[in-house]
């Protein structure tokens, strides 16, 4: 009775712990809603912000998609390198969310990079979202 009792309480202190460390792992991974350099697109904002500015970077992301949450960091950090570009934005928006934009571009899953020049996508297709090997790609985009 006594070790049925002790191990009883092992397993709930067990499961305790697990679920409450996952939700706070689960909120630490979350794309973050507010970076530095990076413009958080809507519905409403992201035809004009595309035809106002030369080059656009724009990341589609999900909430919800482990690699959109991987890649939400890559993104900051490129937000961040290019903060006093004139010419050259960073920006996202959740595709998820907003459906009808993510139709407009015919985007196909999460995530995907899109440059736009002068309003026009380009999809960036590399594997990496490291912010040197994207800044290369957009490079080369633009002398072309």
């Amino acid at each position: 009775m006594k070790n049925t009792l002790v191990c009883v309480l092992v397993l709930a202190l067990i499961a305790f712990i697990c679920f409450s460390s996952s939700e706070s792992v689960n909120a630490s991974l979350k794309p973050q809603s507010r970076m530095r350099g990076v413009k958080e697109l809507t519905s409403r904002n992201f035809n004009s912000y595309i035809k106002k500015h030369k080059y656009v970077l724009v990341e589609f992301y999900a909430p919800w998609c482990p690699h959109s949450i991987e890649n939400s960091r890559n993104i900051q950090r490129l937000g961040k390198r290019l903060l006093d570009s004139k010419n050259f934005k960073v920006a996202k928006i959740n595709g998820d969310r907003y459906n009808s934009i993510a139709k407009q571009v015919n985007l196909d899953g999460f995530p995907t990079v899109y440059l736009f020049v002068d309003g026009k996508k380009v999809e960036y297709k590399g594997y990496s979202l490291a912010p040197r090997k994207v800044v290369k790609w957009a490079r080369k985009q633009i002398k072309q």
